[in-house]
């Protein structure tokens, strides 16, 4: 970029006894102006001829050449954009100097460092100088060690917190969706209204059942069934009965536009042959609606077969569950158990019941009974637990399993039996 600059006229300066340029500009005079001085007169710029008075005030009110130049370029220093130079007896234009460092700069560059000294190790530090002792340092390790093992203490016990948490969510998560499953097949529920060999047979090997609850019994000790596991909140030492029983349940669907005959089970079984407890299975077997009473009996026969192997009939559902037992109710929501007695109903048909220990009695309905109700009830043990029992053998396992009443979460759910038919309670 092209700067551009006022043309200057060089003057003559004559610098007498002020080496700033206090003189005055020399021009050129007239001869008239000569004639005026020489009279006593100051000649004008015009002509006009001035008395000394007038010339005096007027020079007094005028500054000269000289002093305009010191003036501006006092002032230009002051600011740092000084424009003039007097180079050589003649006045010409400079650019503006480069910006002036910070006084704050030059004072510290003018500051007198101390000479190096040569680093002793050997030298004895001053007074005042010295650095930590072993016992000080001693003492922060330790006061160091005693924070991080806290920290590491208050952290473990959240992770652990956190597991825990997650465990019982899953858990509870399992639970309701099992017991979700269970109370839809028990709401299905479908009296045959076909004949059976009640009366000859006994108790689980009827031709045509619409429902029964079996109690379920392991051949080996372990793990073990019942399960007795004391309450540590009781204060008598009392325990409670973790119980298992074999659920059967009919119902009738149209599967593809067929009617059908739906025979859905629940059974848990000891144990699998990778060591896994008391898995849950669910049984699923479909039969044509015509088939009659002998159609309708192989869906029990199925089921009581308890062939978990058949994956095509039987599936896994979950592990843990330690107790699963299902209580009957009539229509006036009396238990319907073991010497089973209602005022209000002259007799019911088509139920018989077998008492078995702990209080649990195994009841079986056919032809055109049905529970009025069903009261579910399952308890699922937290998975850490479990998995901890099955690495263990023997009594050991048994104790353990006993010992865990706190890590067993309990569903209960009442359901009411919409196909129910009123005329078997009459």
């Amino acid at each position: 970029m092209k700067r551009k600059f006022l043309s200057l006229r060089r003057l003559s300066v004559d610098f007498e006894n002020d080496p700033v340029c206090p003189v005055s500009i020399q021009r050129p005079r007239s001869e008239q102006s000569r004639a005026r001085e020489q009279a006593g007169q100051s000649p004008d710029h015009n002509g006009v001829g001035l008395n000394m008075k007038q010339s005096y005030e007027r020079q007094n009110r005028s500054l000269t050449v000289a002093a305009r130049l010191r003036e501006r370029r006092s002032s230009h220093r002051a600011n740092g954009t000084s424009r003039f130079i007097v180079q050589n007896g003649k006045l010409e234009l400079r650019l503006p100097d480069a910006p002036r460092r910070s006084p704050r700069f030059s004072a510290v560059s003018q500051v007198a460092l101390p000479p190096l000294q040569r680093f002793n190790a050997l030298a004895a530090p001053k007074r005042g100088e010295g650095g930590f002792t072993l016992v000080e340092i001693l003492v922060t390790l330790v006061l160091l060690s005693m924070i991080v093992l806290a920290l590491m203490a208050v952290f473990s016990g959240i992770q652990r917190a956190f597991r825990a948490s997650l465990t019982q969510t899953d858990t509870l998560e399992g639970g309701r969706a099992v017991m979700d499953l269970i109370a839809n097949d028990m709401t299905t529920m479908t009296p045959c209204n076909l004949n059976s060999n009640e009366i000859s047979a006994p108790l689980g090997t009827f031709s045509a059942v619409n429902f029964a609850a079996t109690e379920q019994t392991f051949a080996l000790a372990n793990p073990p069934t019942p399960l007795l596991q004391p309450l540590l909140s009781s204060p008598s030492g009392a325990s409670r009965t973790d119980l298992l029983e074999n659920i059967f349940i009919l119902s009738k669907a149209n599967i593809n536009g067929v009617p059908s005959w739906v025979g859905t089970g629940y059974s848990v079984s000891s144990n699998l042959a990778d060591g896994t407890l008391y898995p849950l299975f669910r049984f699923y077997m479909v039969t044509n609606a015509s088939s009659g009473s002998a159609g309708v009996g192989q869906l029990y026969s199925g089921f009581s077969s308890f062939n978990y192997a058949d994956t095509t009939n039987w599936s896994h559902l979950m592990d843990g569950v330690v107790n699963l037992t299902a209580r009957v109710f009539d229509t006036n929501g009396i238990w319907m158990t073991n010497g089973y007695i209602n005022p209000l109903i002259s007799h019911v048909r088509f139920v018989q019941f077998a008492p078995r220990p702990y209080g649990v009695t195994d009841c079986a309905f056919f032809s055109n009974a049905v529970p009025a109700s069903v009261q579910i009830e399952m308890g699922t043990m937290e998975d850490h637990t479990l998995r901890h029992a099955e690495s263990l053998a023997g009594a050991n396992q048994s104790n353990y399993l006993s010992n865990a009443a706190g890590q067993v979460h309990i569903f209960r759910q009442r359901v009411w039996i919409r196909n129910m038919d009123p005329t078997a309670y009459e």
